[in-house]
């Protein structure tokens, strides 16, 4: 075998000592050289704040309400702050996990609703 040939175990190596958000990319990038789709360019994708974040169109959530919501998890830290990227938060608000989320928040509303009147 060539020194520089890939081997599934060369790869789970990396694939272990990497970082969790490079160890999703590099999921993802695999799954997508298997499926044969083209090469998903990397494009360049700021890190917003959660103000920021809540202006986007394509979220348009009250700040307020990003974080009742616990978009925290998906946040990255730039020097102890908490910054996002505009997919990863749309994919966490699409996610399971954010529609658990949502019942809960809903359910406590219901519930001090009921108290209230």
């Amino acid at each position: 075998m060539k020194p520089n040939t890939l081997t599934f175990e060369s790869v789970a190596r990396l694939h272990m000592a990497a970082e969790p958000d490079r160890q999703q990319a590099g999921l993802r990038a695999w799954a997508a050289a298997l499926r044969g789709d083209a090469a998903i360019p990397q494009k360049y994708e700021p890190l917003l704040t959660l103000k920021g974040l809540s202006q986007h169109p394509e979220i348009a959530l009250h700040p307020t309400m990003l974080w009742k919501l616990e978009i925290k998890a998906v946040a990255e830290s730039l020097g102890g702050r908490p910054r996002y990227r505009v997919s990863r938060a749309i994919e966490y608000l699409k996610s399971p996990a954010c529609a658990a989320v949502r019942a809960e928040l809903r359910r406590k509303r219901r519930a001090q609703e009921g108290r209230d009147a």
